[in-house]
């Protein structure tokens, strides 16, 4: 799920629409000119930036990709020391 903030001009967000992601794809449709804030959640997943300003100037807008690198995992809680691996097989 992608995120597009509308900004003020101090920066501040003022309303917000949500996109889900169609093979690697998102879209907003009727979007005024403007500045904006598109963010992913990041509560599960590590990302380079999980969010970016953009400012939407024409009817299509490239943006920068978001890249995850990693996944997040704990809390790992024990009493004594701990050795954690994790595989990952895909």
């Amino acid at each position: 799920e992608v995120t597009l903030s509308s900004l003020d001009e101090h920066g501040h967000q003022t309303s917000s629409l949500k996109s889900k992601l169609t093979n690697g794809i998102y879209t907003f449709e009727e979007i005024l000119p403007g500045r904006y804030q598109l963010s992913v959640p990041h509560d599960k997943f590590c990302w380079e930036n999980h969010q970016h300003k953009i400012v939407v100037k024409s009817t299509i807008e490239k943006v920068p990709k978001f890249v995850q690198s990693g996944y997040k995992i704990g809390p790992i809680i024990s009493s004594h020391d701990v050795q954690v691996r994790i595989f990952l097989i895909f």
